[in-house]
């Protein structure tokens, strides 16, 4: 919420209510927000995120000084508390990709780890390229072009990230367990039995849907 949404909204609240108000109401957000998500890498990861008392720290100075500047280097704060999230992550027995995979696809096979890390360590370099973008563009560029990085153009970076990691993903796994349009395309380009990855995709997903028939499951 605080990338995607605080660089216009911040905008909007500074221009009716002054810096100060502004930065009072983010740090009531942000405090108990941050407090609980340091908790919660201390006992999923068994580490604590020192990065995370920095958007705190930036509201504050912004209350107590009137200095716009410390709300325009939030954003960078918080890409630097993501990239502390996901580096603790590489530390235990799951990345944070992995559990987010896990969350949405409980059928994931236990292959697709090494994908995962990888990628979580991917994001790690993408969030702390992202902070120092942001913290330059926050101390020696116009504001212009801060709000327009940290707002439309922050969003285009994401979807094109995403797609490209979709179609890799896609490409690297050939996992085609849904049948969906797409699937039977992507299928046609890039035959499963083509690679060592796709063998092994096909073998696990046919042995899942036996599994499944087998619980009286259909998927």
């Amino acid at each position: 919420m605080l990338l995607l949404v605080y660089p216009l909204a911040s905008a909007w609240v500074i221009e009716r209510f002054g810096v100060r108000i502004a930065a009072l109401a983010l740090t009531a957000i942000v405090a108990p927000a941050f407090a609980l998500a340091g908790q919660r890498v201390a006992a999923a990861f068994g580490t604590r995120a020192p990065a995370s008392i920095g958007p705190l720290l930036l509201t504050l100075a912004a209350a107590v000084t009137g200095d716009r500047l410390f709300l325009m280097l939030v954003p960078a704060a918080v890409y630097l508390v993501l990239f502390e999230l996901f580096r603790a992550s590489l530390h235990g027995p799951m990345s944070m990709i992995e559990l987010g995979a896990r969350f949405m696809e409980p059928y994931a096979p236990e292959f697709i780890s090494s994908y995962c890390r990888k990628l979580t360590m991917m994001w790690c370099g993408f969030f702390v390229a992202n902070a120092v973008v942001v913290a330059v563009l926050a101390i020696f560029a116009p504001p212009e072009w801060w709000k327009a990085y940290t707002g439309w153009m922050i969003y285009v970076i994401l979807a094109a990230l995403s797609v490209v990691e979709f179609l890799v993903r896609k490409w690297w796994f050939r996992y085609y367990f849904y049948g969906t349009p797409f699937d039977r395309l992507w299928s046609t380009l890039f035959p499963a039995d083509a690679t060592p990855e796709g063998r092994r995709s096909a073998a696990y997903i046919e042995r899942t849907r036996e599994e499944l028939r087998r619980q009286g499951l259909s998927r």
